[in-house]
């Protein structure tokens, strides 16, 4: 099934969470991932409640599965638009779904399974004071005050009220972890008083009475479903959008939100995740750093550098596993796709643009043709670097171009020299397509023949012009048009002017003076060009040698040849045919 991106109008830039995941959605295959991923996570929970209530002693408990679906992409590949989306889906998986509609969690997840409402947060929220572990337990706080006060308080009182203890618990510790010295100086004496020590003891605790707190939470938002069963999910975008909060709160959920009966799902981008932790480790051993700078010693500094740079691959590998991580595709890879650009008027939806029946890389350079009259064509791979890989860059190149006018189409009108045009310009294209296939054994013969092929086609739109325009023409413009034929045939061998006057009946000083005139240039510098241009193809479309091709174009020896060849291109032959 071909899958379909819709893009709106006014919202071409905005996040888009999607009402529904149909089938034919672009992100379907990063979905299924993501809801297998969720049932590998709820499997995983469920085996946890088992273990945790067999096991005797605390330290008898393993450290529990890792509990994240991570979307990986680069900026404005769709990763936040596909995790939102995801999660909106994943809270409506009981609503009733429509024909077009995937009920995409069917036969993974337990109908009984209760998802509260979901936490989302904004890395940009964080601050020195704020971290991701004040925002979740003020957001879980405000959700059960709103549930307690709709209620209108006909909740079990005794519940509310543990639970009300246990938010203030955790708040102190999340406290103490991050203002000691202040609770210290504001709560505790300083006389020996046991409670102290009690209370120190506390912040130790923070990750277990967290996981409580949380299972007292779920079961009071929803006291009909089961806990095993119970999830709260935690959506976090962008996690490594500042590199220098980026370290801070992917500690944070390392150390005391990979927990049971929590789902993390996040939109980052896993590279420059990696380079906030190899920053963090900079500065950590920035010391060291220094030290091994001072003895110019390339040897340990390279060592130094791999392991900074490994520590952070490490660690990025262990708070995001591979199994975890799921990738968004690239545009130009995603073949089978329809785009419809759309605009909703008075409640109506107008489309602007869509693709045709053909692959989106075809659809897309359609659509630069129609608007600008340049035709490109595909690779052979089906590519083309004119279609950006990233989503974003694709709405933006679209948005822009159903923008500007369309080239009236006029090919019933149109005269040989407009069709001939547009044959050359196709021929040059295809060359280069031809061209940059550099894993092609024939690469260089196929390009040659080509070349050679559209020199004919050039020579002969030439000829055909000096026919028929000589009549339209006047005497200087005609006499410079015979002597371009004559360079052509002749340039190779020879190069003084008067061999050119002579054949065109006339004295060197009065051909040069028109040539001068109608073209501004004078013959020796025509025949220079032709020269060049010739010296040029052979260089870089043959595999003759240099000696081969200064012989072929009559100069006394390879030497002399390269001196001419750099005056007129700043390069050396050889210079010329690497580059």
């Amino acid at each position: 099934m071909k899958s379909e991106l819709v893009i709106v109008k006014g919202q071409e830039f905005k996040i888009s969470v999607q009402d529904t995941i149909k089938e034919d959605d672009i992100f379907i295959e990063q979905y299924k991932q993501a809801a297998d991923m969720l049932d590998a996570i709820l499997s995983e929970n469920q085996d946890s409640d088992k273990n945790k209530n067999n096991t005797i002693h605390l330290w008898q408990q393993t450290e529990y599965e890792n509990n994240i679906i991570a979307f990986c992409g680069d900026r404005g590949d769709g990763k936040s638009s596909a995790m939102l989306t995801f999660i909106n889906a994943l809270c409506c998986k009981d609503d009733h779904k429509e024909d077009d509609e995937i009920d995409l969690f069917k036969n993974r997840i337990d109908k009984k399974t209760y998802i509260a409402e979901p936490i989302v947060i904004d890395p940009s929220q964080f601050d020195d004071v704020h971290n991701v572990l004040d925002i979740v337990l003020a957001k879980m706080y405000k959700n059960f005050n709103d549930k307690y006060q709709k209620d209108n308080r006909e909740s079990d009182e005794s519940k509310a009220l543990d639970l009300l203890k246990r938010f203030q618990k955790v708040y102190r510790q999340i406290a103490m972890i991050y203002d000691q010295q202040k609770i210290l100086d504001k709560e505790f004496d300083y006389e020996g008083n046991i409670d102290k020590l009690a209370k120190l003891g506390e912040s130790t605790n923070l990750k277990s009475d967290f996981e409580n707190l949380i299972i007292q939470y779920l079961e009071f938002m929803n006291n009909k479903a089961e806990i095993s069963k119970s999830q709260l999910l935690i959506a976090i975008d962008d996690l490594d959008l500042c590199n220098q909060v980026a370290y801070k709160l992917a500690e944070q959920i390392r150390k005391y939100l990979i927990i049971p009966h929590v789902v993390i799902v996040m939109a980052v981008k896993n590279d420059q995740l990696q380079l906030a932790m190899q920053e963090k480790n900079i500065n950590e051993y920035k010391a060291v750093i220094q030290y091994t700078g001072k003895f110019d010693n390339k040897e340990t500094s390279n060592e130094l550098d791999f392991e900074i740079k490994n520590m952070a691959e490490r660690y990025v590998s262990k708070l995001i596993p591979k199994a975890r991580r799921i990738y968004m595709p690239k545009m130009r890879n995603i073949s089978e796709t329809k785009i419809s650009y759309k605009e909703k008027v008075d409640d109506k939806e107008k489309i602007i643009w869509d693709s045709n029946e053909d692959t989106l890389v075809k659809s897309v350079l359609e659509l630069i043709h129609e608007k600008t009259g340049m035709i490109f064509l595909e690779e052979d791979t089906g590519m083309s670097y004119l279609v950006p890989d990233n989503l974003r860059d694709l709405i933006n190149w679209i948005s822009q171009l159903t923008k500007m006018k369309s080239v009236e189409k006029k090919r019933k009108n149109r005269n040989k020299d407009e069709e001939e045009s547009e044959m050359l310009f196709s021929f040059i294209e295809f060359i280069r397509s031809k061209l940059i296939r550099t894993d092609h054994i024939y690469r260089r013969e196929i390009v040659q023949s080509l070349f050679m092929g559209f020199c004919y086609e050039v020579s002969a739109i030439f000829r055909r012009t000096l026919v028929t325009t000589s009549q339209q023409l006047n005497r200087n413009e005609i006499l410079f048009k015979e002597l371009m034929q004559l360079i052509v045939t002749h340039y190779k061998t020879e190069r003084s002017v008067g061999f050119y006057a002579g054949k065109l009946c006339l004295t060197d000083k009065y051909l040069t003076r028109i040539i001068r005139e109608v073209s501004g240039k004078t013959i020796s510098e025509w025949i220079k060009t032709a020269l060049i241009f010739d010296a040029k193809s052979q260089l870089k479309y043959t595999r003759k040698t240099i000696q081969e091709i200064s012989n072929d174009l009559n100069f006394p020896n390879p030497s002399f040849f390269g001196k001419f060849f750099k005056q007129h291109t700043g390069m050396t032959p050889k210079a010329y045919r690497m580059s």
